[in-house]
């Protein structure tokens, strides 16, 4: 009677080749999900924008205002991104002079207002992580859109902005011009 199966050797071999053969796939398939994860928050980066964009655009038409009296709170209150988990702000603390994140959900929003005079940027936080700050410059008379995947809010102030040893965090800098 003849046994019928594989031998130890043509099992190793097998073993062996599946080996080099998952050694050669896990780096290309771990690049193309990074590669996915990378667009995708650079897509929620532009998604941002386009609703800065169109949030301005709305409050330009819903008051009688001009660009340049439109407030980053009003911005705020007309915010209708999909993808958005949080909006926040950098305030100063009157009393302590700290500055800190104030961080609000869609649904808090309807009856919080930021602190107008103490803030510095309105911070939008997407449900993919990426750090939107939306802060406006009256010398050249813009909306300042900058987005990061920078999770830190206090070092993120400074990443989306002005710091460039941060510039592989940023994904987008862009400008909304209000000068009428």
């Amino acid at each position: 009677m003849k046994n019928k199966g594989f031998t130890l050797i043509e099992l190793l071999a097998v073993i062996v080749i599946l080996a080099i053969i998952a050694l050669i796939a896990t780096p290309i398939i771990i690049g193309i999900i990074n590669d996915a994860r990378d667009e995708a928050r650079e897509r929620s980066a532009e998604l941002v924008y386009s609703g800065v964009e169109n949030a301005y655009t709305q409050t330009l038409l819903k008051s009688n205002k001009t660009g340049e009296d439109i407030t980053l709170n009003e911005i705020a209150q007309n915010i209708n991104v999909d993808n958005v988990k949080s909006l926040g702000s950098f305030e100063t603390d009157a009393e302590t002079g700290d500055t800190m994140y104030v961080a609000k959900t869609l649904a808090e929003l309807e009856s919080y207002e930021f602190n107008e005079e103490n803030m510095e940027a309105l911070i939008i936080v997407t449900k993919d992580n990426v750090y939107c700050g939306v802060a406006k410059n009256t010398d050249t008379k813009t909306f300042d859109v900058g987005c990061a995947t920078e999770e830190d809010p206090e070092l993120f102030r400074y990443v989306a902005f002005t710091d460039e040893e941060y510039q592989d965090y940023v994904l987008l800098n862009k400008s909304i011009n209000y000068d009428n």
